[in-house]
């Protein structure tokens, strides 16, 4: 019996999922895993970001992969990679990370709670769909990375303003009608 019990407890573990391998924390603030931005540009956004860190003390890390790892959410990756990382000073806990996965056209900002009165989950939606998004469209991802960092910059700074619009004159009128049906 005991026998069975250890052979069961062995065969549930490969039953198990394996959990991701998180990247590595980066030694950089801006991370083009994906290669969509021009060396250049990605040295212009790290030398910006450095710069905000020495100004404020907060850090924003801006991290490009090709895609969402397949055997894990978009959620479940980027929290998981954010609490790995520990960007912002670890007293402060100011510290934000703009994750893009170009293949999957997805994109989501973590926030550490010492930038959430600054970086709310509202303005973070604003940067993504109404500052970073218009350019991804097109193609552009370096324009859309500049001015999604821009964005977080000016808000990280408590200067950032909404485009004038409200929530609803912002949305598709169709929305609530697919989300109820």
């Amino acid at each position: 019996m005991k026998h069975l019990g250890l052979l069961l407890l062995f065969l549930w573990s490969f039953a198990l999922p394996a959990e991701e391998a998180l990247p590595p924390r980066p030694d950089r603030y801006f991370n083009d895993y994906a290669h969509v931005v021009p060396e250049t540009k990605a040295k212009e956004l790290n030398e910006r970001l450095a710069t905000f860190e020495r100004d404020t003390s907060s850090q924003i890390v801006v991290a490009v992969f090709a895609k969402v790892p397949s055997a894990t959410s978009l959620e479940d990756f980027t929290v998981r990679t954010a609490k790995a990382w520990q960007v912002g000073q670890k007293d402060k806990r100011n510290g934000a990370i703009l994750f893009v996965f170009v293949q999957d056209r997805k994109l989501r900002i973590e926030v550490g709670y010492g930038l959430e009165g600054v970086l709310p989950d509202v303005i973070c939606k604003r940067i993504i769909s109404d500052t970073i998004a218009p350019y991804f469209r097109s193609g552009d991802y370096a324009g859309g990375l500049t001015a999604g960092v821009d964005a977080m910059l000016t808000a990280a700074k408590g200067e950032y303003k909404g485009n004038g619009r409200t929530r609803a004159e912002n949305s598709n009128v169709l929305e609530p009608l697919i989300v109820i049906a």
